[in-house]
């Protein structure tokens, strides 16, 4: 969870902003655990962070870009 909350005190600029406001209700459904599956919620994630990015035309910093590829690799320990 820390990786979340790195992410979204590090998205700054306006252009991050939605991409901000969607990692942030993601930490909070995981903190809530509104859903029976973890795995479903990083699925669910996964797909609108790469939809956001898509969408927004948003350019990660380097600092930003690894945290985000830390934070896609924890869905990938489910799949091993």
């Amino acid at each position: 969870m820390g990786i979340i909350s790195d992410l979204v005190v590090n998205l700054n600029t306006t252009n991050e902003q939605p991409l901000r406001q969607l990692l942030a209700t993601y930490y909070q459904e995981l903190l809530e655990q509104r859903t029976g599956s973890v795995l479903g919620v990083f699925d669910r994630m996964n797909l609108d962070i790469s939809k956001c990015l898509r969408q927004q035309q948003i350019k990660l910093s380097p600092e930003n870009e690894q945290l985000m590829q830390q934070l896609v690799g924890l869905n990938m320990i489910y799949y091993r």
